[in-house]
């Protein structure tokens, strides 16, 4: 097979899957990086045995030979390539978890700051923030006990007579969508600054002649943001007071989500890995009735023992490099 054309390192796992796995199906032999049967293994004692030894091994040193040394260190103590292929995917599932977990945090720490700030404002100036309590309490006493997203469709200054809303509800499965449609109506109107957070979202000082208007928008902003959430999310972030806020807690509830994802992707590969490490430790086991079925992996063992793996890989016999 035709080599992948970069070393796998740290930064470029997509790029490398991507070509790996092209590569793979122009020869057909996906079966080899599944877990049925063990990448397709065949009875070991069949006659189709050695043929399958031959290709999965030709495939596990094609993709040992992909590596860079870093990682050519860390998992060429695997014997197959459906297990070199798993143990790939644990390790950038490791450092993908990792990354969104730090991600996570100052996103978490931004929504800290961002709480306190509001805290002190409120405090500093209560009539300020009982406002919007007054007008939600004169609205339910007209309208009576109804939803807030009812309530919404009535309030002053609400994005409706503004902004086009947002053509689809924020539900679990559509963040992406969402955000994408309404990052695009908030930049088409430059209120891009109402969701950063720079200077509270754009805030201007309190007592100035530019606050009245500032709040205004980022009212209507919040309002026509509140207004495109599912009920489920509604009752959980229509606390929020600014626009600022309520963008900051839906990033953070997606955040959440995203990491909840990974973790059950990234445990469910390390269940897989277990059991093929049982699986393999059974193959040793039957290969030790059959000695002359193990003779080439204890032949390269001991050439590992006095050379590198990245030398090994130039010369052994059957690389992929041949074939």
């Amino acid at each position: 097979m035709d080599p992948i054309s970069i070393k796998l390192g740290d930064d470029n796992y997509s790029t490398w899957k991507a070509e790996a796995l092209g590569k793979i199906e122009e020869r057909n032999l996906e079966k080899f990086f599944t877990e049925t049967d063990f990448g397709g293994m065949p009875p070991m004692f069949s006659e189709e045995y050695s043929s399958w030894e031959e290709q999965d091994q030709v495939l596990y040193r094609w993709l040992l030979d992909s590596l860079s040394t870093k990682l050519l260190h860390q998992l060429e103590r695997c014997k197959h390539a459906l297990e070199l292929w798993m143990e790939i995917e644990v390790y950038f599932l490791d450092k993908q978890i990792e990354e969104l977990h730090k991600k996570y945090e100052s996103l978490k720490e931004e929504r800290f700051m961002l709480q306190l700030i509001c805290m002190n404002l409120s405090l500093e100036c209560p009539e300020t923030s009982n406002e919007d309590k007054t007008i939600e309490e004169e609205l339910i006493k007209e309208h009576g006990p109804e939803s807030l997203a009812d309530i919404l469709s009535v309030k002053p200054g609400t994005s409706g007579s503004e902004m086009d809303p947002i053509s689809i509800k924020l539900n679990d499965d559509n963040f992406s969508t969402w955000k994408a449609e309404a990052l695009g109506k908030i930049k088409e109107r430059n209120l891009e600054k109402f969701i950063t957070m720079t200077d509270l979202g754009g805030r201007p000082p309190m007592f100035s002649e530019e606050y009245k208007s500032w709040k205004e928008q980022d009212q209507g902003l919040c309002r026509w943001l509140l207004s495109s959430l599912s009920t489920k999310l509604l009752h959980r972030l229509e606390r929020c007071e600014y626009a600022l806020e309520l963008w900051m807690e839906i990033k953070v509830y997606f955040l959440d989500l995203e990491i909840e994802e990974l973790t059950k992707q990234h445990n469910s590969n390390l269940e897989e890995n277990a059991m093929l490490e049982l699986m393999r430790s059974k193959t040793h086991a039957n290969a030790e009735e059959c000695p002359e079925t193990s003779n080439e992996n204890e032949a390269i063992e001991e050439e590992r023992e006095t050379e590198s793996a990245a030398d090994i890989l130039t010369m052994k016999r059957g690389t992929s490099g041949s074939a």
